[in-house]
Order: C-alpha cells, then structure tokens, then sequence
C-alpha cells in the first residue's frame, strides 16, 4: 500500500497531482479518508469531512484491511474534560521496557485534545517499567502526564500545600484541578496495573536529582493550548520534542514551552520555557501581545489603605542578547519603586492603586513588592527579585485603566527567562539533537540547539535528563523567523535555513556606477551560511530563490523540502545544489510522518522516486 507507486497509484484515497524526475505529489479528495499521523507501517486516519467524533487505526499497513475505527467520547478517553475535541495525532516511535532493563522498539498513539490534555495507548501494564502489551492494548487509551519546570509551581488553596505548589487562592477553581487525576485520590481506580501518576516525580538538573510537579495551564481552551503544534515532531527511539504554536496575544495567555518524552508520550518533561517582554513595540504589529493574559486575580474582599502602605509597584525590563552584548550579565532591569495606596478586590477583577502615577503601559510586568498585616495580601508579595532572578516568580500583567490605576492578571510564561518569542515555528532534527525556530522577528526570533549526542539505539537517555540547549544567534541583524532549519556537522557548521518572512532587511545589491538607486532583495528563500555568521544574515547566500515565504522546510531521508505559504513545493536531492518545483492548491501545514518513500504533510504525500 505504501511501498510501490506509478501513477495510477491511489494511496488512502489520495490521487496524483504532480509528477517530476526525483518525487511523486499525491493528494487528498476531500471527501475521502484523511491522514493525520504516520509512522512507518502504523497510521491514523480521520473521516475527510470531519465530524471530529472519531479516528481509525491502521497497526499494520501490509494488512490495512485490519483496522479500527474509535469513538472519541470519554469511555475511551478517561476522563475527556466535556466538550473537548481531538485536534492533532502523534505515532511516535519508543523503546518499551518489558521488563528492567529489557527493551523492545514499539510506537505509540498520542492524541493532544483543544483543552489541552494528552492520551496514548497502550497503558503501561506495570508500576515499574511499561511491562507487556496485551493484544487489544494497542486500541486502549490512558492519560499522559506533563511535569513542569523545577522553578514552577502549581497553585494551590491549600495554605500548607507542597513544595512543588504555591499558596495562590485567587484563581478560578478549575486552576486548581490536576489532570490526570492524582494517584492518591479517592476515586482513582488503577485500570492497567501501573499505579497511576503522583504530583510529583524527579528529574536530573545540574547532576542532581531534583523534585518537580505537574505541568500547570492556566486556561484550558484551545488558543492557550500548549502542546498545539504546526512544526512537527521528528521522533527517534529515544526523545520526540514538541513545540507550542499558539499566538501569545489577544488574550490568549500560553506558555510557550519544548517538551519532550522518551517513552512514547506517556510522560512528558518540559525542558524549556520562553519568557515573556511586557514590552511590545507596535511597528511589529504586536499591539494585541499586550493581552497575553491567564487568569484574572481575584480577591475576596477590599483591602484598606493601612494594608498597603508598605508595598511598592516595580516594573521589570528584560535584558535582551544584541550586537554589543550578546552574553548580558544580568537578565532584568527593575524600576524604581511606586508606592500603592489601594489595593481593591471586586467580583472581576483586582485593581491597584497608585500614589503618584506609575507610568505603566498594558502588558508591563511588575512585581508587587514590601510588607504588610494582611494575610490575604501577603500572598502576593515578592521581595526576592534582583537583576539576575525573578525572586519566587510571582509576577503580573496589568491591564492599564487610568495614570494611578490598573488591574493584574496572572503572569504566565517563564519568570527567569529573558528570552522571549511569540510561538515555535518548527523543530528539526539533526544528527546529534534538534534545531527549534521562533518567530516572530527580533527580539522575538530566536533559533536554539537541543543537543543529544547519544546516538547509539543501546545507549539509554530518558527525557528526564539533563540536556544542553544552547542559543544560536543574538542580534537584530541574525537569522531569524525561520520555519525549518538544520546545522549539518561539517567543517564551517553550516546552517541552512528557510524563513516565512519577506521584508527583513538584506544588504543592497550592487548597480551600475553612477547610479543612486538602492535596492535590497527580499529575505524569502533557502539560505545557506556559516553557523559563525548566524549574527549577520546579510552573510548568507540564497540556495533556493523561493517567490513565496516559508510555512514547511525539513530535511526527510537526504531530500530538502521547502514549501511556501500559497503552495510553492521545492525538493532538493543534493543538499540544495539543484530543486525541482511545482505548485500546489494548498498549503504544506502541518508534518504528520513518513512511511517508506512517503512524506505526509497536510493534505498532500510527497513520495520520493
């Protein structure tokens, strides 16, 4: 089914749309069968209009008349949060451990839901190692779990809460609820014999174990969704990275996070986290990334003026890698202080008034700092902050009402980092590791290097060790906004890189002498340069001269591809020497795999010959 092609080949329904010399384009009739996850001979198709209430499993593709289709409701998703639906498929390939120390190659189906929960099959039948499959295990879902950052913690109402939490009770109540549910329940039921998931686990931090907890989300809706992702992942037996696709703005308040999981999206570790500006220049367009809120803070009663005479208002600036600095010693620069003169709590909102004004724009973040009596309000307090350090990572976003006056809502990304961005474009695997884009532009353009040196199958890594992520570039003038880029090993670490962004500026061409016209190409293309030079685009030459900007590039078994926002299609066989094009009806978004020859994207298989 998968593994020969002519041109009378009809794949999963799909027809042939486009013939050359090096690859095959075949794609989908509307009304047949979509595929949305692939893995060598496993597959996941969904109805082609999709209703969105079910899913087929292919577990062999020699034998595809041996399928299942599967109802999405919570018999077979546990505890399905009401209304939810399944909006992306994974098959990701992993080592399961048997019994200790013994391993076998499997994949698994993971299924990421619009408010933001995980599941995947075959549950893991012991409490100490995934154990045996049973036969029918491979149509059996179970909760997977996301565990956090070491610097996060999850909220709580609970004033004697763990470690892992913090006492915050001035969320919605849904904040609070943990998913999957804790092993120590009341109503936990062990379904599969692997004693569920606890609050917290261990991971390895600078040689030392180090307690973390569960993953928090502020808000479980689908544009604050952060495990959407458009990027792809391109799994090994070892680790599969995800990276969040969610427009940080309008409201919309995500954390914009990689994961990753070594065991086929059981368990997921967040390894890193982006920050967050507060600061928005509007020539970016990015008036709306102001409104990057979570929740709203809501107090339970108003707090007199004796109560807040002793706390200040500080607004932080991030420190931002550049040209003349591109190690900055320190991460934060904190105004002078603000003095409050009223804090007042209604049923909305939580406003904070000011002495004198505060000269804060909307989507500042401050810290509340100073003491006080109440107890109520001591709990928003943060006295531990510094030019190196968030203190105990209790930030804000303030909502601007007047000059003394502005609301806060719940500060959501990363609290140390300074580097921030307003999604992950893509992640591309390299030899030792992953290459990760952001977008948009500087100082939100970034390109970071997770390396995994250990490429030898036998050679055990768990995703939650310690790993190196190194970032690339740190200038305005860098390569940024990539969508897809890939760091070859060879003598000059060449970068090659495809960027969805037509108007940064390059270096003018030459013209004829006597001449006064300046012209400066556009930065639409396949580029290719040194990793040394990654500081200065302009040093980068054009291997591909694409007429439209980037939405897909990869490179999948030895062949470049490059897609366009409107449908440009470019394969390169050697590295970009030569491409052979043609033009699609849609867009390449969104990479669901290979099988064979075959490469999944969207609605379309490339097959190459």
């Amino acid at each position: 089914m998968v593994s020969t092609y002519s041109d009378k080949n009809s794949i999963f329904g799909y027809k042939l749309f486009h013939s050359s010399n090096n690859y095959l384009v075949f794609t989908r009739n509307r009304f047949k069968r979509k595929v949305v996850a692939i893995h060598d001979k496993n597959a996941v198709t969904v109805p082609g209009i999709k209703n969105g209430d079910s899913f087929r499993i292919y577990p062999n593709l020699d034998a595809p008349i041996f399928h299942r289709n599967i109802k999405i409701n919570t018999n077979t998703l546990p505890r399905m949060i009401n209304g939810s639906k399944v909006v992306q498929y994974m098959l990701l390939p992993y080592m399961r451990e048997i019994r200790i120390g013994v391993f076998v190659k499997d994949v698994r189906l993971v299924l990421i839901t619009d408010k933001a929960q995980m599941f995947h099959n075959k549950p893991s039948r012991r409490s100490d190692c995934d154990g045996e499959t049973s036969n029918s295990d491979t149509f059996k879902f179970e909760e997977s779990v996301i565990w956090d950052l070491p610097e996060k913690k999850y909220p709580s109402k609970n004033k004697n809460c763990d470690s892992t939490e913090r006492y915050l009770p001035f969320l919605p109540d849904e904040a609070y609820l943990y998913y999957p549910m804790l092993n120590t329940d009341e109503s936990f039921k062990d379904t599969y014999g692997n004693g569920g998931f606890p609050k917290t686990t261990y991971v390895k931090c600078d040689g030392k174990d180090v307690e973390v907890g569960r993953f928090y989300i502020p808000q479980r809706k689908s544009l604050s969704n952060p495990f959407f992702h458009i990027g792809g992942e391109e799994p090994c037996d070892k680790l599969a990275l995800i990276g969040t696709y969610r427009p940080n703005n309008g409201g919309n308040g995500v954390r914009t996070c990689v994961f990753a999981t070594g065991d086929g999206g059981r368990n997921w570790y967040c390894k890193y986290e982006f920050g967050d500006l507060g600061d928005y220049p509007f020539s970016q367009g990015s008036e709306n990334w102001a409104t990057a809120f979570g929740n709203k803070i809501k107090m339970s009663s108003s707090i007199n003026k004796k109560g807040c005479a002793q706390i200040q208002v500080k607004k932080r600036k991030c420190v931002v890698p550049k040209d003349e600095d591109k190690e900055p010693e320190q991460k934060f620069n904190w105004s002078d202080s603000v003095h409050v003169c009223a804090i007042t709590a209604s049923d909305s909102n939580t406003v904070v008034e000011t002495t004198v004004p505060h000269g804060l724009s909307t989507g500042n973040i401050i810290a509340l700092c100073g003491k006080t009596d109440n107890e109520e309000l001591r709990c928003l307090l943060n006295n531990e902050i510094s030019p190196g350090s968030a203190g105990n990572g209790l930030l804000y976003k303030v909502d601007v009402i007047d000059d003394t006056s502005f609301r806060i809502y719940e500060f959501v990304a990363s609290p140390d980092n300074p580097i921030a961005c307003r999604h992950i474009h893509s992640i591309n695997r390299i030899k030792d590791g992953w290459i990760i884009g952001t977008g948009e532009i500087y100082p939100n353009g970034w390109l970071l290097y997770f390396q995994m040196k250990e490429a030898d199958t036998y050679a055990v890594r768990k995703a939650a060790d310690d790993y190196k992520i190194y970032r690339l570039n740190s200038s305005d003038n860098s390569v940024q906004r990539t969508l897809g880029a890939i760091l070859l090993d060879d003598k000059d670490s060449t970068l090659i890189f495809a960027s969805d962004h037509d108007t940064l500026e390059r270096s003018e061409i030459s013209v004829p002498d006597g001449r006064t016209l300046k012209i400066s190409r556009s930065s639409t293309g396949v580029f290719s340069g040194k990793l040394s030079d990654i500081d200065d685009r302009n040093k980068f030459e054009v291997l591909y001269e694409a007429q439209e900007p980037s939405f897909f590039f990869k490179a999948i078994n030895n062949r470049l591809i490059f897609g366009g926002q409107r449908g440009e299609l470019a394969v390169s066989c050697d590295n970009g020497a030569t491409w052979e094009t043609c033009h699609l009806n849609g867009t390449l978004f969104q990479y669901y795999g290979t099988s064979g020859r075959a490469v999944y994207i969207g609605e379309y298989i490339i097959v190459m010959k």
